[in-house]
């Protein structure tokens, strides 16, 4: 499934989400959220951190990831963030890039 880890979130009045200076992206918000995250697990904290990692360091604006990875992502946004900002992640994730942002796209290795 290909996300724009570029897309910006905005607020209800629509102005920018800043965070650091900076509008803030779903890149920022997803590492942010799987690497604050407790995985439960030693398995599960080492597949957040592994997925964290690989979002965070993606060069390109839209990436792959695997179906379970996002849905674990979605999970983890929905229970760190609030409505406003957790609602628009999961919009981005769920409905992905336009076809314009596609032509950019490269793959996020899934792990193995």
């Amino acid at each position: 499934m290909k996300i724009d880890l570029n897309e910006q979130f905005m607020s209800l009045n629509g102005t920018p989400l800043k965070i650091d200076g900076g509008s803030m992206t779903l890149r920022d918000l997803a590492a942010t959220a799987l690497g604050a995250s407790n995985g439960g697990t030693p398995e599960v904290s080492l597949k957040r951190f592994r997925l964290a990692k690989r979002i965070y360091e993606c060069k390109e604006s839209v990436c792959e990831m695997t179906t379970e990875e996002a849905s674990d992502l979605k999970a983890v946004i929905a229970q760190q963030c609030n409505s406003i900002v957790a609602g628009q992640a999961i919009e981005m994730i769920e409905n992905g890039p336009s076809a314009e942002d596609a032509k950019g796209k490269t793959k996020l290795a899934a792990a193995s």
